[in-house]
């Protein structure tokens, strides 16, 4: 996405609002200004881990050669079939029923575990990385990806 503010009546384009934050952190008068907006860049930062890793958390699991939901609901609903002792029918994404014995389903639950797991770990990492940031450099060096 792209920013602009109007700096001495002319457009100043920004490529994100980190850029932004980190452009008026250079030119601020104060060092209580410069310290404003390196916040403001952390806090920035911190919400695009946590929108990143929200999209991510609900992204579909690969098992069996097929893609399965991977939401809470989800996962609470496989381990209610599980608790049943019982094989079922699971749908896969796309709707299709597939035919799965409860050791199926439970490695169907850990193959969800383990890929929210993945994500918390690495939304983990990085609020640390901008918890641990000097700069506003620091922050821009921070990639979100999971």
């Amino acid at each position: 996405m792209i920013y602009y503010n109007i700096i001495d009546n002319k457009k100043v384009f920004f490529e994100s609002d980190i850029i932004f934050a980190d452009y008026e952190a250079k030119v601020a008068n104060t060092e209580e200004q410069k310290e404003y907006y390196f916040e403001k860049a952390k806090t920035l930062k911190l919400a695009e881990i946590k929108q990143v890793k929200d999209i991510k958390l609900y992204e579909p699991v690969f098992y069996m050669n097929k893609y399965f939901v991977a939401s809470e609901i989800a996962s609470s609903n496989i381990m209610g079939s599980i608790l049943l002792d019982e094989n079922t029918i699971w749908l896969d994404i796309d709707g299709n029923p597939i035919n799965m014995t409860k050791q199926q389903m439970i490695e169907l639950a850990n193959a969800i575990k383990n890929q929210r797991g993945k994500i918390y770990f690495t939304e983990a990492q990085q609020n640390k990385a901008v918890e641990n940031a000097k700069t506003i450099d620091d922050i821009k060096k921070i990639i979100v990806n999971y």
